[in-house]
């Protein structure tokens, strides 16, 4: 359960900006939530590509990764699967959840890559790499996955739609509206520190650990502030 957002900027330099939610959440025979943790990265990257993903994280997601980072799986990987729209691996990965841990807790992913052009990408459970949801009406500009999917798409719809015919969506709104999407969203299992991915034509990076790291900074400041104005 989660929310993962992605948006294209073609507006100037052309990128992609991932947007993801940090919470997981421990259920109960896949039903009943039981515990939420905060903090926890739904975003992969490598060189030249970020993958997020929406289902339950366990092992073998965490083997899928570990292969998809390795010097041998990373870019080979991902361009064929996109070159073919078909990404095997996925395929392999949800039959080895679903045999373990039931189908509800397969997993589907928003995946951006510089290769073999610029561009993001929905795969779906079965392994198929499509421009969006066959069963969503997602513009292909932005595309949202996970439980607090329907509260972001809704949200870029109002502040992105009117843009597109026109100049098109700029990097300050790209990433402005990403994380304002996840932030104002009301689903039960979103929420936690914003992670934000930036991948351009030649570069990738994760602005996560940036961000925890200021709001942390701005608690102990006000913190500060309450202690000055109290103790008087």
């Amino acid at each position: 359960m989660t929310a993962i957002i992605g948006i294209k900027s073609y507006s100037g330099s052309k990128e992609i900006i991932l947007a993801a939610d940090s919470q997981m959440t421990d259920f109960e025979d896949n039903r009943i939530p039981v515990s939420k943790v905060t903090g926890f990265n739904k975003i992969a990257i490598g060189k030249d590509w970020a993958m997020g993903f929406a289902g339950i994280y366990c092992p073998p997601l965490r083997s899928f990764f570990k292969v998809l980072r390795s010097e041998s799986g990373s870019s080979s990987l991902i361009e064929n699967a996109i070159n073919n729209k078909y990404f095997s691996e996925v395929n392999e990965l949800n039959t080895k959840i679903a045999r373990k841990y039931g189908d509800d807790c397969s997993a589907h992913f928003l995946l951006a890559s510089s290769k073999p052009e610029l561009g993001i990408y929905f795969v779906d459970k079965m392994g198929n790499v499509l421009e969006r949801p066959v069963y969503e009406d997602d513009n292909p500009e932005y595309l949202a996955i996970g439980s607090g999917s329907d509260s972001a798409r809704d949200y870029l719809e109002k502040k992105v739609d009117k843009y597109l015919e026109g100049d098109g969506i700029t990097h300050d709104m790209a990433l402005r509206y990403a994380y304002e999407s996840i932030e104002q969203t009301d689903d039960l299992y979103t929420g936690g520190p914003i992670e934000i991915v930036v991948v351009k034509e030649d570069s990738v990076n994760n602005y996560g650990s940036r961000l925890r790291r200021a709001a942390r900074k701005a608690v102990r400041t006000e913190l500060e502030n309450i202690i000055r104005e109290t103790e008087r």
